[in-house]
């Protein structure tokens, strides 16, 4: 049965002004009450929009006309600010304001322009508070457009819709713009959704790109090169969700004595982070993430959080952080962290400065520092809490102190439920306080367990967990294995995953170690809990992040059929040096069976491929049939 294909969202140049309906993106509204075509690109306006209507004028008429209008916007470049300042004279607003419904639909980004005139030759000109206001009440759309060179971009206090625009270049020279309160490229203090759009460099003293305060959507759109002091590119006070997005190359600076914090995003409200990535973004504290506040929430799932600079102390994703006063008093609020990876950061991974703090079905791996590290406040915070769930903390800390070389640093609450946490060069996968709260139940330790300053690591075992190669971590529960010479687990990869993990090779003591209580449903790649590892008929749960299939297996390499990467010869390492999903064992054998390959040429003989070819295109023709 044909799969039916999803609904493809519209081009906004498939726009279409009809008698009864106009599209607009994907949702038809009702035909515009009227329709007002901008003529030429002179910044005045004469009082009508007739064969000489400029934008000015084409905004006045639709403000006075009742309904959702439509504007028309060709290609052309359309100067909103005053003419340059002359000492003496008073300076024409760069801002126009919608008071009511309508669109505004340009050509293209690249082709209409809306240029606010903050900068003329370099030298700062106007000061109007935005280039486009929309009022209360009031429902807008901006398509296909570029609004650039204000003070501020865009000011919404109503509905507003941004649909494949660019807003660019708002804000004035870095660090942020003058006066304080500039807006950078977006503020909201009402309803926003920005669609397949682009926010770049834009400058702000909060939220270069965006500062919101109300209820903000931002899908399938990039931030990139804003600049801001707290939340380079977006500051939430309100609710927002960012979906399917690029943040990138966004930088948070330090002003005086106050550092700069949340390179992409910095949270103060309710923030949501859904199958995006974020890269090199720079910030002193959370290089890409900061939970600004304690009353913060924020939500990172199915993201790739990578390659994000951060102060050595602090992290690519930071909860809370002491030095904010005012702003936080109690730092540190709720982080939440869901398949995702945060890898290869110029910093930490995640540091936690209080609040609570959860990682579940994540990987934390290859940064520059700690993987995890949870700072104590003081004896009278021991409510703050971190737990790890089905997470692969490893190779870590790889240029940092020797103190700190290691996979998590606790000084707090922590708890670890079905983690793998692996020791790079200085052995150590675990340093906890002697007097602190860790708690681990089925995790797989690959290192030593340390104390973050003198005495013995205070650990609390509820079970299930693997040691190797010592017995350092305080491992005495009945179903506990201390002192493994080896755990067998796999080099560092995706495993049929979205992050990266470390798989349970054949014979290792991790498989079905953990029992049933408490064990989780699926593994961090999603796989199901608990599986029958050892073929005793008893499905358990296997120690760690990773659940090994079990079940029947046919090349008997200890990896069972269901995802051995090549179930017809034995690999019990699950090499796959190219990447292509077929072990290395069994791309050997193919190629034994191509006259050349075998040999190392650079591509088998056509009429030795064609048989092949043949038989995959019957075997296709097949399967679309059975369909």
């Amino acid at each position: 049965m044909p799969v039916p294909k999803s609904p493809r969202r519209a081009s906004i140049r498939e726009c279409a002004v009809a008698a009864t309906l106009v599209f607009v993106g994907s949702h038809p509204t009702a035909a515009p009450a009227a329709t007002f075509a901008v003529t030429v690109t002179d910044p005045g306006a004469d009082g009508a929009c007739d064969t000489h209507c400029s934008l000015r004028d084409a905004i006045d008429a639709a403000n006075a006309s009742q309904g959702a209008d439509l504007i028309t916007v060709p290609p052309g470049f359309y100067e909103l600010g005053a003419p340059p300042i002359v000492p003496g004279l008073a300076t024409e607003s760069a801002e126009v304001t919608l008071t009511d419904d309508v669109t505004l639909l340009g050509a293209d980004p690249e082709a209409t322009i809306l240029d606010g005139g903050f900068l003329v030759d370099g030298t700062v000109n106007d000061t109007s508070p935005a280039v486009i206001a929309v009022a209360v009440g009031v429902s807008a759309t901006l398509a296909s457009l570029t609004i650039q060179n204000g003070l501020g971009g865009i000011h919404n206090d109503g509905t507003l819709t941004v649909d494949t625009c660019s807003i660019r270049g708002n804000g004035g020279p870095a660090p942020y713009a003058v006066p304080y309160d500039a807006s950078g490229g977006l503020s909201n203090a009402g309803s926003l959704t920005v669609l397949a759009s682009r926010v770049e460099s834009n400058a702000a003293p909060f939220g270069g790109g965006l500062m919101n305060t109300g209820t903000a959507h931002v899908e399938d759109s990039t931030f990139s090169a804003n600049i801001a002091s707290l939340g380079g590119a977006i500051l939430d006070f309100g609710s927002l969700t960012i979906r399917g997005s690029t943040l990138r190359d966004n930088v948070a600076v330090t002003v005086g004595s106050v550092p700069g914090s949340g390179g992409a995003i910095a949270s103060a409200g309710e923030s949501v982070i859904e199958d995006s990535t974020l890269a090199w973004n720079e910030a002193v504290v959370g290089g890409a993430l900061f939970v600004a506040t304690g009353a913060a929430t924020m939500t990172v799932s199915g993201s790739s959080v990578t390659l994000n600079v951060a102060d050595a102390a602090s992290g690519a994703i930071a909860n809370g952080f002491p030095g904010w006063g005012g702003l936080a008093p109690e730092p540190g609020g709720t982080l939440a962290i869901d398949g995702s990876s945060i890898a290869s950061n110029l910093g930490a991974g995640v540091v936690a400065y209080g609040g609570t703090s959860s990682l579940v079905r994540s990987a934390v791996v290859t940064n520059r520092g700690v993987g995890l590290r949870n700072l104590a406040r003081g004896a009278n915070h021991l409510d703050d809490l971190v737990s790890v769930e089905n997470t692969t903390l490893s190779a870590n800390g790889w240029d940092t102190a020797p103190s700190d070389a290691a996979q998590i640093v606790n000084d707090e609450v922590l708890v670890l439920h079905h983690a793998t946490l692996v020791a790079g060069a200085s052995g150590v996968a675990l340093r906890t306080a002697a007097s602190g709260g860790a708690a681990m139940h089925g995790s797989v330790i690959d290192g030593t367990c340390a104390a973050t300053s003198g005495g013995a690591p205070a650990i609390t075992s509820d079970g299930g967990n693997v040691e190797s190669p010592a017995s350092t971590c305080g491992l005495t529960g009945v179903t506990d294995h201390a002192d493994v010479a080896d755990p067998r687990l796999g080099p560092l990869g995706a495993e049929s995953g979205s992050t990266p993990v470390h798989a349970l090779l054949a014979g290792s003591v991790a498989v079905d170690a953990a029992g049933t209580a408490g064990c989780p449903a699926v593994d961090q790649r999603g796989a199901a809990r608990p599986v029958d590892g050892h073929g005793s008929g008893e499905p358990a749960c296997d120690a760690g992040a990773y659940e090994a299939c079990g079940g029947e297996d046919g090349d008997g390499d200890g990896i069972g059929d269901g995802c051995d990467d090549c179930p017809d010869e034995p690999n019990p390492d699950q090499a796959d040096s190219d990447g292509d999903g077929l072990g290395d064992a069994c791309d050997a054998a193919t190629c034994a069976t191509i006259p050349g390959a075998a040999a190392g040429s650079s591509g088998a003989p056509l009429a030795a491929l064609a048989p092949l070819v043949a038989a995959w295109l019957a075997a296709n023709r097949l399967r679309r049939r059975e369909r």
